[in-house]
């Protein structure tokens, strides 16, 4: 049976082929292992597991639910990987919805609180500065994307 560990390898090498989202996916596959137990073997996965790593998240690491969403959001996509290419039986997405929908009701995984600060004028001016003298966002218009956006 397959451990934590290869199931990331396996889902990083997916993404790789897929994805641009490069460190973004190294760290939850890094919280993954670090938090569960990279030689954990999959069989082993459970809510219980998997409510105690979101409790830890949070009290511990100081994070809010939208992160411990992302952690469990990786696993997640990297059950589906497996079971996709054939490595695991489809039942382990079944248990893994039913778990996302367990954390989502203790509300140890959730979608981000709404922002309401706007940026100020010296953050403004940076990203405008920074706008003007790359040349991929010079392309895009992105200078004139910022202040259109400020001022609507």
């Amino acid at each position: 049976m397959p451990t934590l560990d290869d199931l990331c390898q396996w889902h990083l090498a997916h993404l790789d082929r897929t994805s641009n989202r490069g460190r973004k996916n190294q760290t939850g596959a890094n919280n993954i292992k670090r938090g569960l137990g990279g030689e954990t073997l999959i069989t082993e996965l459970n809510f219980l597991k998997l409510q105690v790593f979101c409790e830890t998240r949070i009290a511990v690491d100081g994070v809010k639910p939208s992160t411990t969403l992302l952690d469990v959001l990786f696993l997640s996509g990297a059950i589906t990987t497996a079971v996709v290419e054939e490595r695991l039986n489809a039942d382990f997405k079944t248990k893994v919805s039913g778990w996302l929908s367990g954390l989502k009701r203790a509300g140890l995984i959730g979608n981000p609180e709404d922002r309401e600060r706007r940026p100020t004028q010296d953050e403004l001016d940076l990203l405008l500065v920074h706008t003007l003298h790359n040349r991929a966002l010079r392309r895009i218009r992105y200078h004139d994307l910022i202040r259109f956006a400020v001022e609507s």
